[in-house]
């Protein structure tokens, strides 16, 4: 048994040696691997839309980016350099700060009618330059990007986009050059036709407009707001969708095409200022929002910190470029998202309702944003996601923010409301309180005096008040005088007012032309009310009311004082005597 072990031991050694040495003769060297391997040849026919150059074109890095086109041609040709040219395969990144990406592919048009188009699809490409030769030797050269004015552009696009040669019947061999810093560069370069270029085109204004659109919406409809509410929050919103609205104009090239074709510094460190502006204004937001101050002086301090640091970032990268600040800023925004959502989780916590939805609105863009942040660290490369999340996130986010903040600002509203409100109502039963009832006594009086016409008042006193508390308790006593609230407000028209003045007594001022019978038929009705069973009062219980009713203005009123306040205390004397002189009469008259 052991021998047969051995022997299967052996034999299976063998032939792992085997398949060894069969791989090891069946890999190229490095000097052959790319450049022995003839790469297919691009045909352009009319059924080609798009073609991209990932698998068709070749690849070399000028450490020294100081090659010219001649140089570069004989750097594909020469064979020494073979161990330096590789094939451009799609989602490859190239580290090219400080140095220049060459690339050399062939193109044969079969379509005398096309027009074709080379489009570097990343829209704050530094430099791209392409280069082809006439018929006659003569070098073509085109030009695009951030390092140009856009003017010089070969074509008045927010991509770098070039035309190929329109000669047919031959191939055409071109060189493009790419020089981007500090990005890791994995573009996608595609040949496309005129009509897919205008396609695509016409598509992505449609999409963009209505993006930028929605933006301009809100911020407009904020600032509306914030004007009405008189809210501070919906004026640093608009900051904010204003500072993300410029980054994405910036980072997707419409800022080069359209805000600033001519500043060539700012065109090439817009698409890095902006987005550091934006999570500054980010943190400045999220801060008013939750107060952190409340949870911790020092909270607070880091939150200042990291939006100023954000802040000097951004002037660093607009004054000094670097590849270090560029890896220290991308870092502090990584830190600067997870500090947002910790601050925001700490406010839920505290007991803030409206924080989840402010967390659920950052989400998108937050969530949106690794995709450029890790490509900017090298972990992904440039391609839908990288250039589109953060659009698409923020599309999902201004809504919801402000969803989020029309939710805190109608509840501190609410609250605002209910503040004042208790300046003029009573807290327990609603009705309007002793100092708006003699505010509105004296307007009516004047009135009434005006068109020469009378008032009524209607004094309510729950009589058996002090018997409820004693017998039942303060919780059924409330809930009589809630009851008599309720009916109060029941014989009362929408012009009249109801309100209690203090303890069990209530007061119906009722607006003029008030008569005689009125006064009796709205004291009767409320007395019909009352003794209705209810079921907040316990069985066998009901209010007992005491209604007095009286005219205004009245001669014996005046006489003291023609002011509001002397006509209220006559009410209450007069009322009290009226109860002294037959306390078994549920209604009584005063003056009439």
């Amino acid at each position: 048994m052991a021998c047969f072990t051995c022997t299967c031991l052996k034999r299976f050694a063998a032939f792992c040696l085997a398949g060894l040495a069969v791989l090891v003769q069946a890999q190229p060297t490095a000097a052959e691997q790319p450049a022995q391997r003839q790469l297919p040849l691009i045909e352009l026919t009319e059924a080609v839309q798009r073609v991209s150059l990932a698998g068709h074109a070749y690849v070399w890095i000028d450490s020294t980016s100081r090659a010219n086109v001649l140089q570069a041609k004989e750097a594909f040709l020469q064979g020494e350099m073979q161990a330096k040219i590789q094939v451009r395969k799609e989602g490859v990144n190239y580290m090219l700060h400080g140095q220049a990406m060459w690339l050399q592919f062939t193109a044969h048009s079969l379509h005398a009618a096309g027009n074709w188009r080379l489009q570097v699809s990343l829209p704050t490409t530094d430099l791209a330059t392409l280069y082809y030769q006439r018929a006659d030797g003569s070098w073509v050269e085109q030009s695009g990007g951030d390092s140009l004015p856009h003017g010089r552009w070969a074509m008045n696009d927010r991509y770098p986009l070039f035309a190929l040669s329109d000669q047919t019947g031959q191939p055409i061999t071109y060189l493009l050059r790419i020089v981007h810093d500090r990005v890791p560069y994995s573009a996608d370069i595609m040949i496309a036709s005129d009509e897919a270029v205008l396609s695509s085109r016409q598509l992505e204004n449609l999409v963009l407009g209505l993006y930028f659109g929605m933006l301009l919406t809100v911020m407009v409809v904020c600032v509306t707001y914030g004007l009405a509410l008189r809210y501070g929050h919906y004026y640093r919103y608009v900051l904010y969708v204003a500072s993300l609205g410029l980054a994405q104009f910036c980072f997707l090239g419409l800022g080069t095409q359209y805000l600033t074709p001519g500043w060539i510094q700012w065109n090439g460190v817009a698409s890095f200022v902006m987005p550091y502006i934006s999570v500054a204004v980010a943190i400045w937001l999220v801060r008013a929002l939750t107060q952190p101050a409340q949870f911790a002086p020092w909270v607070d301090r880091s939150m200042v910190l990291l939006c100023g640091f954000m802040a000097c970032m951004a002037v660093y990268e607009a004054v000094m470029p670097s590849l270090v600040g560029f890896q220290i800023a991308n870092a502090a925004m990584i830190l600067s998202m997870f500090s947002i959502y910790v601050l925001l989780w700490r406010s839920y916590r505290a007991g803030d309702r409206n924080a989840r939805w402010i967390a659920l609105g950052f989400g998108p863009v937050v969530f949106a944003a690794m995709f450029p942040v890790l490509r900017n660290f090298g972990v992904g490369s440039t391609g839908f996601l990288s250039q589109y999340a953060v659009t698409i996130g923020s599309a999902v986010e201004v809504p919801l923010l402000m969803y989020a903040l029309m939710l805190r600002s109608a509840n501190q509203r609410d609250m605002r409301v209910r503040e004042q409100a208790l300046l003029q109502q009573d807290a327990l039963t609603g009705l309007a309180n002793e100092r708006r009832f003699v505010s509105k006594l004296h307007s009516s009086i004047l009135r009434a005096r005006r068109y020469r016409h009378k008032l009524g008042l209607l004094h309510v006193r729950l009589q058996n008040h002090d018997h409820l508390v004693k017998e039942f308790g303060s919780q059924v006593a409330n809930a009589a005088l809630l009851l008599t609230a309720s009916q109060l407000r029941s014989v009362s028209r929408d012009i009249d007012l109801p309100a209690r003045l203090q303890g069990e007594e209530f007061v119906l001022l009722m607006e003029g032309p008030a008569t005689p019978a009125r006064l009796i038929e709205a004291a009767t009705q409320l007395l019909a009310h009352s003794l209705r069973p209810a079921e907040a009062l316990p069985v066998g219980t009901q209010p007992r009311l005491m209604i007095c009713a009286a005219l205004l203005p009245d001669e014996m009123a005046d006489s003291l004082g023609e002011d509001a306040n002397t006509s209220y205390q006559w009410l209450l004397s007069q009322s009290e005597c009226s109860t002294d002189e037959a306390p078994r009469k549920a209604i009584r008259s005063i003056n009439f």
